[in-house]
Parts: C-alpha cells; sequence; structure tokens
C-alpha cells in the first residue's frame, strides 16, 4: 500500500479514537447538568450510559458481518457521520425518551468506531509488532484527558451541557 495512504489512515484513525473518547466522556461529565435541565433523577441520566454501553456491545458484534460486508473503511466513515449527527441532535433533547433515542444514535457511531478502528490499523500494518497499535490505543487515554479538563472546566465555568454537544459534533466532524 502506499505509503502516503498509510499515513492518512494511521491519522484518521488517531483523531477519530480521540473524538470517541472525547464523546464518550461527555454524558458522564454533563449527567448532573443534564439531569437538571430535561427534569430526569439521576438514576434515569445513569440509565443513559447504561443503555450506551449495552447497544455498544451489540454493535461490536454486528460490526464483524457488516465490515465484511460493506469494509471497514465504509463503516467507520458512516460511524463518524452518525456520530457527529447524534451529538449535535443530543444538545436539542427536550424529554428522556427523545435523549434514550438519540443516545442510541451516539452508541451506534461509538461501537462502530470501536470495533473497526484496531483492526483498520492492523489490516494496514500487517507485520507490525505492535508499535502502531500502541501507537493508536495511547489516543484513547488523550482524548479522555483533554476532554475531561476542557469539558470539566467549561461546565464549571457556568457554560451548557449543550454547548459541550454541539462542540463535540463540530470536532467529529471536522476530525
Amino acid at each position: 500500500m502506499n505509503k502516503r495512504i498509510v499515513t492518512q489512515v494511521d491519522r484518521a484513525a488517531h483523531t477519530s479514537l480521540f473524538v470517541y473518547a472525547a464523546s464518550a466522556l461527555a454524558l458522564p461529565i454533563c449527567l448532573v447538568q443534564m439531569s437538571a435541565d430535561l427534569n430526569f433523577n439521576l438514576t434515569q441520566a445513569g440509565t443513559l450510559g447504561f443503555i450506551l454501553s449495552m447497544e455498544q456491545f451489540v454493535v461490536l458484534i454486528l460490526s464483524v458481518f457488516m465490515a465484511a460486508r460493506f469494509g471497514k473503511i465504509r463503516l467507520l466513515r458512516l460511524a463518524m457521520l452518525v456520530l457527529a449527527v447524534g451529538l449535535f441532535a443530543f444538545n436539542l433533547s427536550r424529554s428522556y425518551l427523545m435523549a434514550v433515542a438519540l443516545i442510541l444514535l451516539i452508541g451506534a457511531g461509538n461501537g462502530f468506531l470501536e470495533a473497526l478502528l484496531s483492526p483498520l490499523i492492523e489490516d494496514v500494518h500487517p507485520d507490525d509488532d505492535g508499535k502502531y497499535q500502541n501507537k493508536l490505543h495511547s489516543y484513547w487515554p488523550l482524548g479522555v484527558l483533554v476532554s475531561t479538563l476542557i469539558i470539566g472546566e467549561f461546565l464549571s465555568w457556568g457554560g451548557s451541557w449543550r454547548t459541550v454537544f454541539i462542540g463535540l459534533s463540530l470536532l467529529v466532524v471536522t476530525g
């Protein structure tokens, strides 16, 4: 494979994992503010995270079959689009039911990213001893650290959780 294409795939995968980490952390960081704004209790708010996790489990299993049929890169592009739309639409939530529906959209995008980024890097670097996998997976804690600090600080300054989700959707589109 052309070295330039390999470099582009690597960069896209790194950015995608960073963005996935940031979007995965947004919900728990914003949970208290969201529950107050949308008038649901913390049990309902926590259930959103549970729903997200269960959906990702199902998507992880389905992704094997879908990647074989449609290809990893096509599914990853779709996952980024679905994640961006889900994050942006989530800021429009006005009820618990709407939040649940939109968290399912976010979970689908996150699930495909989680399932397919590592195999993509494995395909691009078949003779690798783990260096490229380690480099890819270093972007998860980086995304966690950066998003926790930035989102947490933004919310402590009085920022809205809705703005966080809009910002993350823009990050996904530009990333």
